[in-house]
């Protein structure tokens, strides 16, 4: 088995399409390995980043793929009826691959290569929060402009092109730039100059490319239930670098808390394989949201809540699953199999099952205490602008999500590949095509998400209200396109007991999945394509082991 995975990897590191020595430096989806001719001239530092990276790259998958073939070992020889042969020493290598998967999702320490902090995510959530009051959801960029010219950066900004925030298009900025009153009307003149001051904090820590892309993203986007806390912890006074490093802890400890939690709620062996495919995966690696602030609160409150449910405290998991859905609203689907599983007894009743009524009245407090809370801290329109600002978030379209709609409507003729010379962004034709293929294929995607809903129902009916929420993870990249860094969450499916090892090695083959995309594929939107069949695959996969196994264990 080692001798096959050392085989496999080598197949990965060999498909991975080679950098040419005319291609940039800056290597990103594809470049699993760039060797040093094709880094052209560039500083010594550089080019030791690149190795770092180069090393990180091959350490992941290779990981992954060593323990999918450890959890086979373990599935198959529990199959042929020996599942005690080798446990001390299978044990062992799962609680090492344990280990180095929390080390992976840290990129073994070399993080951004090297920097801890990420500023881009830091940027948007700091800012986006702090001055929410003046900003909205809509002004993030605008107002950034005009701070800019205000700091003598006019030259700048008038070959600068960022995203408005209200259609998502992008526009040059000297028109935001020509009235700088759009913005400055909304902020009292202590709050605008302390406005400007953070923002030249994070100018003069970014390198002029990275600030002139920063502002052609998707900016600010969090529920104002995540702005209670998010807005309290930064307070009201300049940012700092004590500060700002004091901030980048928030998550890390977060991580801490969820993996001692899923240690201990349930059992070490489970956490090892959740940390494999946390710590390798592709998607949701440390280079999307690690280093960032407060982007891990609703894995946590998730996770907690599965734990929760999993140890019948229906009312105290039915509070933080309805808390983390208030964060970031997809996590409201993993309460769907088990709102179908509730059907049964109030057919029956008329009248719900005590945990389900528990797990009822827990989201009930979660939505009565957050948004009251909320409305507190972003004012009365907060709820209103962020429903305005998450339909147009969900219209747009993005390279790095994932999901059966990203399967289901690409168009493989239709490249995102920007023309020599010009900035790196979505095409106008590869946006057409994906809304051309979206109005036609529709009747083919509701036929597909009708048979996985369909399949995860099955499966739900016959495991544990706990295991029902963790299948209900699945019905998120069926239902929704969500960024790949959200697959974070897949790691919830090492807890099902109904699985087994089974679906542990299907988890990290997941893993292995998405980086032999990246090797076979260059540009974001085929890797997310390739990565998104092997999601709804996984899905398929994990849903059928888990019901055929509760199937085979009923008397």
């Amino acid at each position: 088995m080692p001798a096959l995975g050392l085989l496999l990897a080598l197949a990965l590191l060999a498909a991975g399409s080679p950098a040419t020595a005319n291609e940039p430096a800056d290597f990103s989806a594809g470049r699993l390995w760039v060797p040093d001719a094709a880094l052209g001239d560039v500083t010594p530092a550089q080019r030791h980043a690149r190795w770092q990276r180069n090393v990180v790259n091959v350490a992941k998958p290779a990981l992954a793929l060593a323990g999918a073939a450890l959890l086979g070992w373990g599935a198959w020889l529990r199959r042929a009826g020996h599942a005690g042969r080798g446990r001390r020493l299978r044990d062992a290598l799962l609680a090492l691959l344990g280990v180095a998967g929390f080390a992976g999702w840290w990129n073994f320490g070399f993080f951004h290569y090297p920097e801890f902090v990420h500023p881009h995510e830091f940027f948007h959530y700091t800012i986006g929060a702090k001055y929410y009051p003046e900003l909205g959801y809509t002004r993030l960029y605008t107002c950034t402009t005009a701070a800019d010219v205000e700091a003598g950066l006019g030259a700048r900004v008038a070959t600068r092109r960022m995203t408005d925030l209200e259609n998502y298009e992008l526009v040059p900025a000297a028109e935001a730039a020509a009235d700088p009153q759009r913005c400055k009307q909304f902020f009292s003149p202590e709050r605008w100059k302390l406005f400007t001051g953070d923002i030249a904090w994070f100018r003069e820590r970014m390198e002029p490319d990275a600030w002139e892309q920063l502002q052609r993203d998707h900016g600010y986007n969090p529920t104002p239930v995540w702005g209670i806390l998010g807005r309290a912890l930064l307070g009201d006074g300049p940012l700092r670098a004590e500060r700002v490093a004091t901030l980048s802890l928030v998550d890390p400890m977060l991580i801490v808390s969820l993996w001692a939690l899923a240690a201990l709620a349930f059992g070490w062996r489970a956490a090892c394989v959740g940390l494999l495919y946390w710590g390798t995966n592709h998607p949701a690696e440390y280079s999307w949201v690690g280093g960032a602030y407060l982007r891990h609160d609703w894995l946590l409150a998730s996770v907690a809540g599965f734990a929760l449910l999993r140890h019948r405290r229906p009312v105290a998991a039915g509070f933080l699953l309805g808390w983390a859905s208030l964060l970031r609203v997809f996590p409201a689907l993993f309460l769907a199999p088990v709102a179908f599983r509730a059907l049964g007894p109030l057919r029956r009743d008329r009248r719900l099952a005590p945990v389900h009524r528990g797990i009822a009245l827990g989201t009930l407090l979660a939505v009565a205490l957050g948004v009251p809370l909320s409305i507190w801290s972003s004012g009365g329109s907060a709820w209103p602008a962020f429903a305005e600002n998450a339909r147009v978030h969900a219209a747009a379209l993005s390279n790095n999500a994932l999901g059966l709609g990203v399967l289901v409507h690409h168009v493989p003729d239709a490249s995102e590949k920007p023309p020599a010379g010009q900035e790196k962004d979505l095409g106008r034709a590869w946006k057409q095509a994906r809304r051309t293929s979206r109005s036609t294929r529709w009747p083919l995607f509701f036929l597909l998400a009708a048979l996985l809903v369909a399949g995860i129902a099955w499966a739900s009916r016959r495991v544990p209200d706990w295991e029902a929420a963790i299948l209900g993870v699945g019905l998120v990249p069926i239902l929704l396109e969500p960024a790949g860094y959200y697959t974070s969450i897949f790691l919830a499916y090492a807890f099902l007991r109904s699985g087994g090892e089974a679906v542990g090695a299907a988890l990290c083959l997941l893993s292995v999945a998405g980086w032999l995309a990246a090797a076979l594929w260059l540009q974001w939107d085929e890797i997310a394509v390739a990565t998104s069949a092997a999601l709804i695959l996984f899905i398929g996969v994990a849903s059928w082991l888990a019901g055929r196994r509760a199937v085979q264990a009923e008397p």
